[in-house]
C-alpha cells in the first residue's frame, strides 16, 4: 500500500516494471515497491511453422508468480539452429527444411517454441530439357511450350524469365522465352528464330525466377539444331495445254523446267503420268536429267483420239524433297479431224 501523498502513478507503473523504489517524501513514511520476479516467458505463435524464405514476426509475454505481465524487460532471443531459420530482431526467416528451436530468454529465465520449416514453392518443369529443331533461313520460328508447376508448398508467384547463352554469355539475339502468367501452374514458351541462322547445333538456357523460390532462378537447358532446308521442285509452267486435230499424226510437244526451289541437292528425279479424263497413252513424258536443274520434255498425240478434251496430271517426284512431288496440270484439246 502507499501513504496520503505518494503519487499513484509512480507506485502503480514502478510495480508493473518490476523495480525496487524507495521513494520519501515530507511527512510520509518510505514506501518500497519490490522487484518482481520473472517467472515465465511464453513466445507467440505457438508452435511456429513458416516455409523456406518465408518471414515470420515473433513476439513474448514476460510474466511474474501470479502471471502478471511484466515489462521493461530487455529479451535476448535465439535459435538453436541458425542455418534453419535466420533471426533478425523478432522476426524468423526459414531458410532450410527442418526441425528446431526459439528461446528468449531474460533474467535467467528462458522461454521455448518449437519451429517447423517447410519446403517452400519450388519451380519444376515438365521437361528436363527444351529440344528444338529446324531449317536454316525458315521465316517460322521453332517453338516449344513447356510446363511450369509448384512442386513445394505455398503459392509460386512472381515468376519472370531471362535468358544466357549455353556458356553462360549474353542471351542470343536467336532465342525468345516467355510465361503464360506470373504464377505457376503456368506455361513457358520457347522459341527459336531461323530466319538468320546457318545450318548448325546451338546451345542456350531460360532461367525461370521467383521470389518465393528456394531454388530460383531454375535452369532451362535449350538445344536447337538446325538443319539445311531439304530440296523442293519447282516446276515452270505448272500447267500447260496442247491443240491438235482428232487422228492427227504430228505430235505436238512442250517443255516444263525443274529447279530446286529449297536447299541441298534435289537428285533422283522420275516423272509419272496419271490421266484423269478421257482416254489414255495420248501423252509422254521424259527427263532430260535425273537431278535439277532439268527439264520434262512432253508431247501429246492424236493419232487415237477422237475430238474432245483430255486431261492428265505429270507427277515430277524425288526421295529426298519436300514435299516429295509436284505436279504439272496437262489440258488436251483436240478439235475435229481436218
Amino acid at each position: 500500500m502507499y501513504r496520503s501523498g505518494v503519487p499513484r502513478a509512480v507506485a502503480t507503473a514502478a510495480a508493473a516494471l518490476g523495480l525496487a523504489l524507495v521513494l520519501a517524501l515530507p511527512g510520509c513514511e518510505e514506501l518500497v515497491v519490490e522487484a518482481l520476479p520473472v517467472t515465465d516467458i511464453e513466445i507467440q505463435p505457438d508452435p511456429i511453422e513458416l516455409l523456406e524464405l518465408e518471414e515470420q514476426a515473433v513476439s513474448a509475454v514476460v510474466l511474474g508468480p501470479q502471471g502478471q505481465v511484466l515489462g521493461g524487460r530487455d529479451l535476448t532471443w535465439s535459435v538453436d539452429d541458425a542455418s534453419m531459420v535466420r533471426l533478425e530482431g523478432s522476426t524468423l526467416v526459414g531458410l532450410r527444411v527442418g526441425q528446431t528451436t526459439l528461446r528468449a530468454a531474460v533474467d535467467g529465465v528462458e522461454g521455448t517454441v518449437p519451429v517447423t520449416v517447410r519446403q517452400g514453392p519450388t519451380i519444376q518443369f515438365g521437361e528436363a530439357d527444351a529440344r528444338l529443331s529446324g531449317f536454316a533461313g525458315d521465316p517460322s520460328p521453332a517453338e516449344l511450350v513447356v510446363g511450369i508447376m509448384n512442386s513445394g508448398n505455398g503459392s509460386l508467384a512472381g515468376l519472370t524469365t531471362r535468358l544466357s547463352g549455353g556458356d553462360g554469355t549474353a542471351a542470343p539475339s536467336w532465342l525468345e522465352a516467355s510465361v503464360s502468367g506470373t504464377e505457376a501452374p503456368a506455361e513457358l514458351t520457347v522459341r527459336a528464330l531461323l530466319e538468320d541462322l546457318p545450318a548448325g547445333i546451338y546451345e542456350a538456357e531460360v532461367f525461370v525466377e521467383s521470389p518465393v523460390a528456394p531454388n530460383s532462378p531454375a535452369r532451362l537447358p535449350v538445344h536447337l539444331e538446325v538443319a539445311v532446308p531439304p530440296p523442293v521442285i519447282g516446276l515452270s509452267p505448272a500447267s500447260l495445254a496442247f491443240t491438235s486435230s482428232a487422228g492427227s499424226r504430228e505430235p505436238a510437244s512442250q517443255d516444263v523446267s525443274v529447279t530446286n526451289e529449297g536447299g541441298g541437292e534435289l537428285d533422283g528425279l522420275r516423272v509419272e503420268v496419271v490421266y484423269t479424263q478421257g482416254r489414255s497413252g495420248w501423252l509422254s513424258a521424259d527427263l532430260g536429267a535425273m537431278n535439277a536443274p532439268t527439264v520434262v520434255e512432253l508431247e501429246a498425240s492424236a493419232r487415237d483420239l477422237s475430238e474432245g478434251v483430255y486431261r492428265a496430271v505429270v507427277r515430277v517426284s524425288a526421295p529426298n524433297a519436300s514435299p516429295a512431288s509436284a505436279e504439272i496440270e496437262v489440258t488436251f484439246n483436240v478439235s475435229r479431224e481436218d
